[in-house]
């Protein structure tokens, strides 16, 4: 800690906006505890990437698709309109309204609790202390009671294929777009690449899917992925497996896999390599935690990594679904308030 520096006393802390960390601290209000909120975005960050960047604009987009690809099908039920076209730059309007609405609905819950939003990057400095460094210079001391660590996740990145938010983008960046490409090669047959693949091929993308496994959503069942690979043969989606991109230079890719190598030129690449935990500037080491495979926390049960610290959601074990992150975020702060609980789930939904 800097000499001279004074903390200031909170009473329970939760790092991250997401639909963890804003369930840790609305359930902490129904135990009486005063809460502060730490979020990089601050009040601009309420929702998480879940609500701004993932989860509500990705289905937001599909839905959309979906709608399109309806509409050009209709005349085939005897519905015959002027032929529909896709003005992505509207569905952005339309996108940042939804956004802002379900956002302000979470922003308007933590107002009315007295939740105290904080801007700032928080890193631990001991196992009561932590200090935030805010957007416009300056820093904030703050010895906390308990605190809740839920900062969530990032899209990941694959060696040799940096993404530029130009030619090449990440999942996220993806969905900001507000035109149609032509073509579009997506890196990471998962579940997001399926998703958002899908997605534009019903907007009339010419939609190339790259894969190193032997299979397309290899992290599921393998009979979960026969009919999925049925629609995408429908719409016209190219699909390499056991490939990778061997090149990229100046927009021509070279891709090799187990038919040969393929070169072209697609418009835009999106890599879909799954999503990693954002713990880079939380300093965990000054408490003694170490991240475990795949750069999770493993935690214990009652998700407590120490006794006056948990962690939840996409830092954890599990799959990266907001909902476990909600789930957990009540156990999480039962256990800080002495309760005797557990995470221990007999299913946690996915869908695709």
């Amino acid at each position: 800690m800097v000499v001279g520096a004074v903390p200031e006393a909170a009473d329970l802390v939760v790092v991250g906006a997401g639909p963890g960390g804003y369930t840790a601290a609305l359930h902490a209000l129904r135990y009486g505890r005063r809460v502060m909120l730490v979020d990089r975005a601050g009040r601009d960050g309420v929702g998480g990437a879940c609500l701004r960047t993932g989860c509500i604009p990705s289905k937001a987009l599909i839905e959309t698709a979906q709608l399109f690809a309806q509409a050009t099908a209709g005349a085939e039920r005897g519905v015959v309109c002027p032929a529909p076209r896709v003005d992505l730059a509207a569905f952005q309007s339309f996108k940042q309204r939804l956004v802002a609405r379900l956002a302000g609905g979470v922003a308007r819950l933590l107002e009315a609790g007295g939740v105290d939003v904080v801007a700032g990057e928080a890193s631990l400095i001991d196992e009561t202390t932590l200090i935030i460094n805010q957007p416009g210079g300056g820093a904030r001391f703050v010895e906390f009671r308990d605190l809740v660590i839920a900062t969530g996740s990032s899209p990941a990145t694959l060696p040799g294929l940096p993404v530029d938010g130009e030619h090449v983008l990440d999942s996220s960046a993806v969905l900001d777009l507000d035109a149609v490409p032509a073509s579009l090669c997506i890196v990471g047959a998962g579940y997001i690449g399926i998703e958002l693949g899908m997605a534009f091929a019903k907007l009339g993308t010419r939609v190339t899917v790259v894969e190193m496994a032997e299979r397309i959503l290899p992290d599921l069942p393998p009979e979960l992925g026969i009919p999925v690979a049925g629609r995408m043969s429908e719409l016209g989606m190219k699909v390499l497996l056991e490939a990778h991109v061997s090149a990229l230079r100046a927009g021509k890719m070279e891709i090799v896999g187990r038919d040969g190598a393929l070169r072209f030129e697609p418009d835009l690449v999106m890599v879909a390599a799954g999503r990693r935990p954002a713990l880079d500037a939380l300093n965990l080491a000054s408490i003694g935690v170490e991240p475990g495979p795949g750069g999770r926390l493993e935690v214990r049960p009652d998700r407590r990594l120490r006794p006056h610290i948990a962690a939840l959601g996409d830092l954890t074990p599990g799959p990266a679904l907001a909902h476990k992150a909600s789930a957990e975020a009540l156990v999480a702060v039962e256990a800080l308030c002495d309760e005797n609980t557990a995470f221990a789930p007999a299913a946690v939904p996915m869908v695709v």
